[in-house]
């Protein structure tokens, strides 16, 4: 096993490294509705930029696709489908909404993906991903304006709700990690920040499912994700996980070193999607330099502040990955 393979171990165990892990990670659109054309994607895409860990970016749709969401491929791994069709009007479809007995067929075709990359990578950190609960039952509605209505005028069913979802995010969850994750990114997407949810709203439909969640997938590298700006990432560190992923760049949030003298967890991130998409691989480069003198590289995984785009060119990701070894 070369050093590089067990560089995010070393740092996960408290030993003193020589340079910080770096890692991104990005969707493939098309050969995501795939099982093992996913598993070459991501399989191919880690052979060519040797990362210190493997994030596995499923596609985004599959947890709502188990309760009627309805998604197509994209017409290649770069670009998008057709936008999903959510099956939810009102706040009145949400007694349809039932736990499934058994994994749907779109999460088990997730952990074939997992076991596939696992054989292949054995000895890095490979980390399963998950949205949380109010992620995927946002992506049922026509719109975030009738969730935020229905935690009004349907919060009992709301709640009822997030326990069928969650339920089912835990079991998938804990069957990757008996597969073989060694972790799960655990993400909120827009659902942790102020311009979307209340902070007393998040705290009531968001906060308990999301440590319900921690506390029953146990896993050393359980990674907690916050997407956007003015998040709430500053309450949210006490949570028990291996780290907190975000983008530090964007306007109202912590920057590194603010993260840095509050917890003393792993911290995921360091470089703005705009950067990796839009600039040289001079500045790309110049940017992660900054950043590796901002923090110590034992607590510092140097990555995107989120799922890189596709259309970020190759050039500026081996910049970011020659950045660590300057």
């Amino acid at each position: 096993m070369k050093s590089s393979e067990s560089l995010a171990w070393q740092m996960l165990h408290g030993a003193r490294i020589d340079r910080a892990p770096v890692a991104s990670w990005r969707h493939f659109y098309q050969s995501e509705w795939d099982a093992d054309a996913l598993a070459k994607a991501l399989v191919d895409f880690q052979a060519d930029y040797e990362w210190d860990l493997i994030k596995l970016n499923y596609r985004a749709t599959f947890y709502a696709e188990a309760w009627g969401l309805k998604a197509q491929p994209g017409p290649n791994d770069h670009c998008k489908g057709p936008n999903p069709v959510p099956p939810f009007r009102s706040a009145d479809n949400l007694p349809d909404l039932l736990e499934p007995p058994e994994l749907p067929s779109s999460f088990y075709q997730q952990l074939a993906v997992l076991q596939l990359v696992r054989e292949r990578f054995p000895g890095l950190p490979l980390i399963s991903t998950c949205f949380n609960a109010i992620s995927v039952l946002a992506d049922l509605f026509d719109g975030d304006d009738l969730v935020r209505e229905a935690f009004v005028t349907q919060p009992n069913w709301i709640h009822r709700s997030l326990e069928v979802i969650n339920r089912t995010l835990i079991r998938f969850s804990q069957q990757a990690v008996r597969l073989g994750a060694d972790g799960i990114f655990f993400a909120t997407t827009e659902w942790a920040e102020t311009p979307t949810i209340s902070w007393p709203v998040f705290l009531e439909f968001v906060l308990p499912y999301d440590r319900e969640f921690l506390q029953k997938v146990k896993a050393p590298w359980n990674i907690f994700h916050v997407c956007g700006g003015k998040n709430y990432l500053p309450s949210l560190l006490k949570l028990d996980v291996a780290g907190f992923s975000w983008d530090p760049t964007l306007p109202g949030n912590l920057t590194l070193r603010e993260a840095a003298e509050k917890t003393d967890r792993i911290l995921i991130g360091g470089l703005s999607r705009q950067t990796l998409e839009e600039a040289t691989p001079v500045e790309v480069r110049n940017q992660a330099e900054q950043v590796l003198q901002e923090i110590s590289p034992h607590r510092l995984i140097l990555a995107p502040g989120c799922t890189a785009r596709p259309t970020v060119p190759p050039a500026n990701l081996h910049a970011l990955r020659e950045a660590v070894w300057r």
